[in-house]
């Protein structure tokens, strides 16, 4: 499994115990140093106790069993017209994704990540440490790249950012986490392409790496 590969995970806490975990989404690492996931997988809110998580901290947990605490106190950078968000560790020992720009339509395409209704085939826990189990993956085509796209739907809100059509469908999940052409990254998951761009409806949409620059 790949080890540049992690899973956003929002935790439920009793007496300083996990209780339960939730799968916000997916993020990698684009240097040794800094990570990437959607803006609409980990913001301020994802921070702050509800009903369902009694959290101040979310946790980063990869293949290799390494587990990152991170928390308000961070170095988060949030960029919601790109449904980007960015958090920069002092440590450079991470292992990333190098970026490709060069990209067309009808590239092959496949990004990797941990969609939500699949968490218990995901993750177990044993004696208090958690484990990725499997790591699961979608494959097709660019279908079309739009310089200029916009959207307004639920969580996300980008404005006016190029981004990456596919030619197939997406679950839960999978947000946040790389699309990669090779084994280099040409794009972030963000979303769904809503109805009003009825040529492509139903579609996975992808923040372009150019957004990473």
């Amino acid at each position: 499994m790949d080890n540049r590969i992690w899973c956003v995970i929002r935790p439920n806490y009793k007496k300083d115990k996990i209780t339960a975990i939730g799968i916000c989404g997916t993020g990698f690492f684009i240097s040794n140093k800094a990570f990437v996931t959607a803006h609409h997988v980990l913001n301020n809110s994802c921070f702050q106790s509800n009903s369902n998580y009694n959290n101040t901290e979310i946790l980063l947990l990869n293949s290799d069993g390494r587990l990152i605490t991170i928390n308000l106190n961070s170095k988060i950078e949030y960029y919601p017209d790109k449904d980007i968000t960015k958090v920069e560790f002092e440590k450079e020992d991470f292992n990333f994704f190098e970026i490709d720009l060069d990209i067309k339509e009808q590239d092959d395409v496949r990004n990797i990540g941990f969609p939500s209704n699949k968490i218990n085939e995901i993750i177990t826990e044993s004696n208090g440490s958690f484990k990725i189990n499997k790591i699961f993956e979608e494959q097709g085509k660019i279908l079309k790249i739009i310089p200029n796209f916009s959207s307004n739907s639920n969580d996300v809100n980008i404005k006016t950012k190029p981004v990456i059509i596919t030619t197939y469908t997406s679950s839960i999940g999978f947000s946040g986490g790389p699309l990669l052409k090779g084994n280099k990254v040409i794009g972030l998951m963000s979303m769904i392409i809503p109805q009003k761009y009825e040529n492509y409806s139903g579609k996975s949409v992808a923040i372009s790496s150019f957004n990473f620059i």
